[in-house]
């Protein structure tokens, strides 16, 4: 093979070594675990490095680099060559991942495409026989509380039917053949024949990007590829068909762009700091302590939940690694390696996790490495990635290497116990690291608490809370909100107690100044808010799981939940006509 710019470099770079350091081709063989003529058939030409001793050999650069000094050890000839091998090597090693990643996503495309025609057939297949038990169903059990095949009892079950009747999906044309009167209005609602439906059905045709468009309005998810990305079971389709989606959707987002305005209103009015007193006197931050003027435990527990996730990565990729030694046997190997070891000086990240920058550093790795592992086994990819990204990943060994010792043996057994059978359950869900870091945005720069920010966060969390039951179990960073309902409720009252009276104080500012107010924009706002005011508070605590269990156990069972949603809508789509502009 021709002489090349990588071997170019690479003989120069041995020679001054050899030269300034007394280091040989053979010395650096031995170091690096090469073989005998590795080296050598590198700098001449002779042979292409592959990707993974290509990575190795620039990361003893790396160490080299820090360990030897070399802007004091060399002159600035040799230091150009040496920065200039760097370079090329990092340049080529970007040329093999983008490579790898083209093919891999390929493959990935491949397997994802058979797959969703897969999941699609059967999940479409399992729906229509859905609405057919349901509609067959329908008056036997509308005004009962339990049912024989529904999960959902009570208002639940009740705004379940109502949502599918006023999405037509069922309807009292009792057919002699249900489920061929399901088919007719399938194929009315998406605008195809019912022999089109009969073939997805059947599995021997999959919907246009068009007409899979048109089934996703059906039941109005966000999603490119309705029915093709998981699997339906009984509690999935239940679930699409309460809340009313469309309604519930446009009620939100109404919450969101007016709560969006107060925040707006008060910022340019410029009494933060008034608000932000009222706060901390008050006590209305949930997780603030007062006495220690910072979060309760809030770094600790995500780091706890960090190691944990980080632990099943790394146990789950050794499971797919043909290794047969003990699990527990092989990760004390890796964290107490020399390579990993060595590496800690030359990580930029903080591995004791001090500050948010450093908690998102660490998420990115822990959320990539199940990327890779969830790639390799459901959707074809190769083992390669997993081995790079999870198994031989030094920041995350060292993450793991400094918790570890800052526990004892005893504690780190039972964690990995507990996250095994966490891991193992059915229904559980591993919530991304990097959401869990949204939790710790609250914080300044300094890392100091942002208070306000900290109190805007809690009041847009208590408005999700609100309309449905939070799975605690799941999101463990949240538990300090209460495990109950209620609490929920009456935080959310007393929060926004508080915020309306400051509200109601910047109203009467505005009025006093009047003529003296230059930013017109400051009246349309106040204007905005105050015309919303009831409206949103009706929002606010009429649309709320606890009202609705409240209202529908005062009425006997008569209370329609469908009815108040859409009465709430209507009068939300209402206000907006008067206020297009403030539609965010």
């Amino acid at each position: 093979m021709k002489e090349t710019k990588f071997s170019k470099l690479l003989n120069e770079f041995l020679i001054q070594i050899k030269k300034d350091f007394s280091i040989t081709t053979k010395d650096l063989t031995k170091e690096l675990d090469f073989s005998k003529n590795t080296l050598t058939n590198w700098r001449k030409g002779n042979s292409k490095p592959t990707f993974e001793l290509l990575d190795k050999f620039y990361k003893f650069l790396k160490n080299f680099k820090k360990n030897y000094n070399i802007k004091v050890s060399l002159n600035r000839e040799t230091l150009t060559v040496f920065e200039q091998l760097m370079e090329e090597i990092d340049s080529q090693l970007i040329v093999y991942m983008q490579k790898e990643s083209m093919e891999c996503d390929i493959r990935i495309q491949k397997s994802l495409d058979i797959n969703r025609r897969k999941t699609f057939h059967k999940n479409f297949s399992n729906f229509i026989e859905f609405l057919t038990t349901v509609s067959k169903s329908y008056n036997q059990e509308y005004a009962t509380e339990e049912s024989d095949y529904l999960i959902l009892n009570g208002n639940q079950k009740r705004e379940f039917f109502d949502t599918l009747q006023s999405l037509k999906l069922i309807g009292f044309d009792l057919d002699t053949d249900e489920k061929n009167a399901i088919q007719k209005r399938l194929a009315k609602l998406i605008g195809v024949s019912e022999a089109q439906i009969s073939r997805w059905k059947s599995g021997k045709d999959y919907p246009s990007q068009a007409n899979l468009k048109q089934i996703g309005k059906l039941f109005n998810p966000e999603i490119d590829a309705p029915f093709s990305s998981y699997t339906f079971d009984l509690s999935r389709f239940q679930s699409i068909f309460i809340d009313t989606p469309k309604y519930s959707n446009v009620l939100l987002e109404f919450e969101r762009t007016y709560f969006k305005h107060i925040k707006e209103l008060i910022k340019r009015w410029g009494k933060t700091e008034r608000l932000e007193a009222n706060i901390i006197k008050f006590r209305h931050l949930i997780k603030y302590d007062y006495e220690n003027n910072n979060f309760y435990e809030d770094f600790e527990e995500i780091k706890r939940i960090f190691f944990r996730d980080c632990l099943m990565l790394f146990y789950k990729s050794f499971t797919y690694s043909n290794n047969d030694e003990e699990f527990q046997n092989w990760i004390h190997k890796q964290i107490i390696s020399e390579e990993v070891e060595s590496y800690k000086c030359v990580s930029s990240v903080n591995f004791e996790l001090k500050s948010k920058e450093d908690f998102k550093n660490i998420a990115k790795e822990i959320d990539y490495g199940f990327k890779q592992l969830d790639n390799f086994i459901n959707y074809g990819a190769t083992f390669d990635n997993v081995r790079d990204y999870v198994l031989k990943n030094n920041d995350l060994l060292l993450f793991m290497k400094i918790q570890i010792e800052s526990k004892d043996n005893v504690a780190v057994e039972k964690i990995f116990e507990n996250a095994k059978d966490k891991f193992d359950s059915e229904g559980f869900i591993r919530q991304q690291c990097r959401n869990l870091c949204n939790g710790l945005s609250v914080r300044k720069e300094d890392n100091s608490i942002d208070i306000l920010e900290a109190f805007y966060n809690q009041f847009w969390d208590l408005i999700i809370y609100k309309v449905s039951q939070p799975n605690f179990d799941l999101r463990p960073a949240d538990k300090i909100y209460g495990k109950n309902l209620t609490s929920i409720w009456k935080t959310l009252e007393i929060d926004y107690k508080m915020l309306s009276e400051e509200l109601h104080r910047i109203f009467e500012e505005v009025s006093e100044m009047n003529e003296k107010i230059s930013d017109k924009a400051i009246f349309e706002l106040v204007q905005y808010i105050k015309d919303g005011e009831k409206i949103f508070e009706e929002v606010l605590f009429n649309n709320s799981y606890f009202m609705f269990t409240k209202q529908y156990n005062e009425s006997d069972g008569e209370f329609d939940k469908l009815k108040e949603i859409t009465r709430l809508y209507n009068t939300v789509k209402e206000f907006q006509k008067m206020y297009p502009s403030y539609i965010f």
